[in-house]
């Protein structure tokens, strides 16, 4: 993968489109055989387009130009917020639509045990506590929100 350039954005074309667009300008060669997760904002149990998750279409675009570049495993996965059941936003905010057409996992990343991750010269953490099965993934993909953010200010 083109190190070089990591992050990409598009607009004026639609979800679909746009998170086509956007992979579509980065070098996708290092997903071939690889397992990929892709990580959206799905933080609520919230309709399409009320503003809170990523939009089942930028996940379709993402799957799609994931899959097309021959990635061997690909899920979606997401540990929303507390209290929220993870399948049934996935089924609200159309998720489980896009996993059931491309035939990829739905991983609700809090049904498993967190591990310590250290963070080798780590400025303000020296470790920190993730979900468990990214472990098995050679790539995540962050297709997040880009929204106001009660605790970090922004999402982007």
């Amino acid at each position: 993968m083109n190190r070089s350039r990591l992050v990409s954005i598009s607009g004026n074309s639609g979800p679909f489109e746009n998170a086509r667009n956007a992979l579509a300008g980065l070098d996708l060669t290092a997903l071939k055989n690889k397992s990929v997760l892709i990580k959206p904002t799905i933080g609520r149990a919230a309709t399409v387009g009320a503003g809170h998750n990523t939009h089942p279409q930028a996940i379709a675009g993402v799957t799609d130009m994931v899959m097309s570049a021959g990635a061997s495993r690909i899920a979606i996965g997401e540990s929303p917020l507390v209290g929220i059941d993870t399948m049934e936003a996935f089924k609200k905010g159309g998720i489980t639509g896009v996993a059931e057409r491309y035939g990829v996992e739905l991983l609700d990343l809090d049904a498993f045990q967190p591990m310590k991750v250290d963070i080798p010269d780590g400025r303000v953490l020296s470790s920190t506590k993730v979900c468990s099965p990214i472990k098995e993934f050679d790539l995540i993909i962050s297709v997040p929100v880009a929204k106001t953010h009660m605790h970090t200010g922004v999402t982007l």
